[in-house]
């Protein structure tokens, strides 16, 4: 028996003895009155002992009462930019930025996990330094690609596509999102901020240009033919099903609309249950024929998509559900990935 384990049964122990042969001070009141041999002395100190216990079992009883919110509070991991805790392989962000002010930030790495966890990308997602020294060539390389997903920004100036505050570059691995931070401390600098009010500034831009990156990121990915070479057909598919074939009915008669919706959906859960078992039949297939050494390649099935819960199936073949889920969470509880370190 340890040490800690005697002592506490000595604790309840002696006031167990304290009450011992006691008798109640109104019948079936549950309150006794303690033991009269035990001398004055003892008394003292063992109701002491009984203060102590009490206040305990108020300290355990007002931790599990400790409201929700406050818990989730405590268990989002912070870890530093400079020195991280040793890289996870399930990690699906990694942090390589060492720029300007690294030494003063720390990522939330619960939140920027949850994520990505929610758009489900087929890589990783990589935070690195762009350089501002890149030759013209590998700017024009870029630039092409990321014209096409500018929705908004209809003018692009010169200035901002030879020299970004930030890049998101397709990589093997994933994708990397660069962040021209000699761009932004120099910009700050033209507006002659305090040393304090620069890195508050520059560590709420850097927040800023990560969730951008990362909402790029998921976007490029679930909705363009850049990673996908199926997403042209997936998309077919998800307007046929969706809107093409249901939408004279809401035309003909606008009443049937729950109907319609109700044979969208289900036509969708029908043919993602179908998608699914083609799509594991085609890795067993895979599997075996890596195992007999086989040059046969299997056709890919084209309109499979990553189903992580059951209500999923439900959803069209592309994936834009996951991105919108992403870009929600982004926008709420996860809109602060980057925050100033604080000090030990």
């Amino acid at each position: 028996m340890g040490k800690e384990q005697e002592q506490g049964q000595s604790r309840i122990g002696r006031v167990v003895e304290y009450y011992k042969d006691g008798f109640p001070f109104l019948p079936g009141s549950g309150y006794y009155i303690p033991n009269p041999e035990i001398p004055n002395n003892d008394r003292e100190e063992i109701e002491q002992e009984i203060f102590s216990l009490s206040q305990e079992s108020q300290d355990i009883e007002n931790d599990k009462t400790t409201p929700k919110k406050e818990k989730e509070k405590k268990q989002d991991r912070h870890e530093p930019f400079v020195n991280p805790p040793e890289y996870d392989r399930e990690n699906l962000f990694v942090n390589n930025y060492a720029g300007a002010y690294s030494q003063r930030m720390e990522l939330n790495r619960d939140k920027v996990e949850r994520a990505l966890q929610t758009a489900h990308l087929e890589g990783k997602v990589f935070l690195s330094t762009l350089s501002p020294s890149r030759s013209r060539s590998e700017a024009q390389g870029n630039e092409l690609a990321a014209k096409r997903f500018v929705i908004f920004e209809k003018k692009t100036q010169k200035a901002e596509e030879e020299n970004p505050y930030k890049r998101v570059v397709s990589t093997p691995e994933g994708w990397n999102i660069q962040i021209n931070d000699q761009r932004m401390v120099e910009e700050l600098s033209e507006r002659r901020l305090s040393l304090v009010e620069h890195q508050k500034v520059f560590i709420r831009e850097f927040n800023s240009f990560v969730k951008s990156g990362i909402r790029e990121s998921v976007w490029r990915e679930k909705c363009s033919s850049e990673k996908d070479p199926y997403f042209r057909d997936k998309f077919m598919w998800s307007v046929l099903h969706g809107g093409v074939l249901p939408l004279p009915n809401i035309i003909i008669n606008p009443s049937f609309t729950p109907v319609v919706l109700g044979v969208i959906f289900a036509t969708y859960g029908l043919m993602n249950i179908f998608n699914e078992l083609n799509y594991r039949k085609i890795r067993s297939i895979e599997e075996i024929l890596k195992v007999v050494n086989s040059s046969f390649i299997p056709p890919s099935f084209s309109r499979h998509r990553n189903i992580d819960h059951p209500l999923e199936y439900f959803m069209p073949y592309v994936e834009i559900d996951k991105v919108a889920r992403t870009y929600s969470y982004l926008a709420g509880k996860g809109r602060r990935l980057v925050r100033e370190a604080e000090d030990k």
